[in-house]
């Protein structure tokens, strides 16, 4: 699923984009993009970080391999991250969680810890 939220001087102006429309938000530099993978499939994968913000291939291959550790890599003109993060909400259990963000001044995109 591909959650998408778009931002003009701090206000949410749009949701739930479809693939068309976030290439034209993409284009336009006065709006803010936020874009979450949730339980992507391969082709949503393929579709919005190759077609929709044209990633580094390496980038993309780290969005969909398993990793156990945090990193990041500066990619000219965006951050690819790594990063930890714990759950203390659920009762007596401790879980875990890793994000992977690719982010630029205009846009956020999140993907899950592939399985």
């Amino acid at each position: 699923m591909i959650q998408s939220f778009v931002f003009m001087e701090g206000k949410l102006v749009g949701r739930d984009l479809e693939l068309e429309a976030l290439r034209l938000v993409r284009a336009d530099k006065g709006l803010i993009l936020w874009v979450d993978l949730q339980d992507p499939s391969p082709e949503e994968i393929k579709n919005v970080l190759e077609g929709v913000f044209q990633f580094h291939p390496l980038a993309i291959e780290d969005c969909v391999t398993p990793s156990s550790l945090p990193k990041i890599e500066d990619y000219d003109d965006y951050l690819f991250i790594v990063t930890h993060g714990v759950d203390f909400t659920a009762y007596r259990k401790i879980q875990y969680h890793r994000a992977r963000s690719l982010s630029r001044k205009d846009y956020l995109v999140l993907s899950p810890q592939p399985s």
